[in-house]
């Protein structure tokens, strides 16, 4: 499961870095949604039925079977990030996401999320810190959107992680 979050951390970071500026970019055959359009009268009440994220709800997750012994806690706070991508600034909320294996954290992080006025909900960023043997920790995983995070020239851009109106074949 940790390796799994940190390969899914890394694939999304990674992904967000693949666009160039903050308006919709063609990569390749897919299309990267275009942030500069969508419309964000209300970032934080995120009610999109595919996932719901009401402050101060707390989600339990654990694989079944559970071999490793871990449990995903995930708590919506009422607490809010503002991220500025391009010039367009919203507020995003933020979510308390930790990870533990055999009862002891393995991985915390803050996520940051907004829902536009289609009900897509965007993945804006995560400040995250993964505690390694020995008492080490890492945070290579931590992005903001709007923000050049591995200082090489390149935006981080927000991506939608939940659409509105999910289609099959998505």
């Amino acid at each position: 499961m940790k390796r799994l979050s940190i390969f899914l951390s890394t694939t999304f970071a990674v992904m967000m870095f693949l666009g160039l500026s903050p308006e919709g970019v063609q990569a390749g055959s897919c299309n990267l949604p275009d942030f500069a359009s969508a419309i964000f009268s209300d970032p934080f009440t995120i009610n999109n039925p595919y996932m719901p994220l009401t402050p101060r709800t707390l989600f339990q997750y654990q694989p079944v079977p559970n071999p490793d012994n871990v449990v995903n806690w995930v708590y919506v706070t009422d607490t809010h990030k503002q991220i500025t991508v391009g010039g367009k600034s919203i507020s995003c909320l933020q979510v308390h996401d930790y990870v533990e294996v055999d009862g002891f954290l393995s991985e915390d992080t803050l996520d940051w999320h907004a829902q536009d006025n289609d009900g897509n909900v965007w993945y804006c960023g995560e400040a995250t810190t993964v505690f390694l043997p020995g008492g080490q920790t890492d945070t290579s995983g931590s992005f903001t959107a709007g923000e050049d995070v591995a200082n090489i020239g390149v935006t981080a851009l927000p991506g939608i992680i939940m659409p509105g109106y999910p289609k099959s074949g998505e």
